[in-house]
């Protein structure tokens, strides 16, 4: 199932946080009932949490860091794409708070799409 949210990028950890959803409002005479407001009330509770993304690769400043893994500095972070894209890209830049569309497996979230 795909899900709206944004990536955070905190402490060189790159975080899926769910669009939060608004609190449902529930009044006993609602014709939709108390079925339904559980149902909601779960689905607002998901929409709180943050999950690790698992398609997002590092890169950095210069290209031998196999050879040299302690001095490096953090230039970016990308998602890889399935295919490449129509410019022949396998992967696209991301940024903090960069709203994006992610499908969520066994608490960990893979990247989409960037909106």
């Amino acid at each position: 199932m795909k899900h709206l949210g944004c990536i955070h990028i905190e402490n060189n950890k790159v975080i899926f946080v769910f669009h939060e959803l608004e609190k449902p409002n529930y009044k006993r005479e609602d014709i939709l009932g108390e079925k339904w407001y559980i149902g909601a009330i779960q689905e607002y509770q998901a929409s709180k949490r943050e999950v690790e993304v698992k398609n997002v690769m590092t890169v950095y400043d210069w290209p031998d860091e196999i050879y040299n893994p302690n001095d490096d500095k953090i230039y970016g972070y990308y998602f890889t794409l399935d295919k490449p894209n129509k410019e022949g890209n396998t992967a696209i830049g991301i940024e903090h708070n960069q709203p994006c569309e992610a499908e969520v497996t066994d608490n960990k979230a893979t990247i989409t799409k960037i909106l």
